[in-house]
């Protein structure tokens, strides 16, 4: 699915979107997401009520983004480097 340095996008029946990440595309998402965290919690500083309010969910949005964007990096160095992965209590092989 991964052929050089090509994204794989594919559509399933109910239209979900799949994507296949490499380590490096995950760690740039990751820095991402951190440095739109930080500028959103440092606006906050200076907001109150309802804004304040605003800003503190869509920074919590963003650390349960960085949470699933770390667990996909973890799953793809797994890969990487034992040819297996561990997910819901299960190992997956490289045929």
């Amino acid at each position: 699915m991964l052929d050089k340095s090509l994204l794989a996008v594919v559509f399933d029946l109910d239209e979900t979107l799949l994507m296949a990440n490499t380590a490096s595309s995950a760690e740039s998402r990751m820095k991402s997401l951190q440095n739109a965290r930080a500028k959103l919690l440092e606006d906050m500083r200076d907001k109150e009520g309802s804004d304040r309010a605003r800003l503190q969910a869509n920074a919590e949005a963003f650390a349960r983004e960085e949470e699933l964007v770390a667990a996909d990096l973890e799953l793809v160095r797994s890969f990487a480097a034992y040819d297996r992965v561990q997910y819901g209590g299960r190992e997956y092989r490289a045929k």
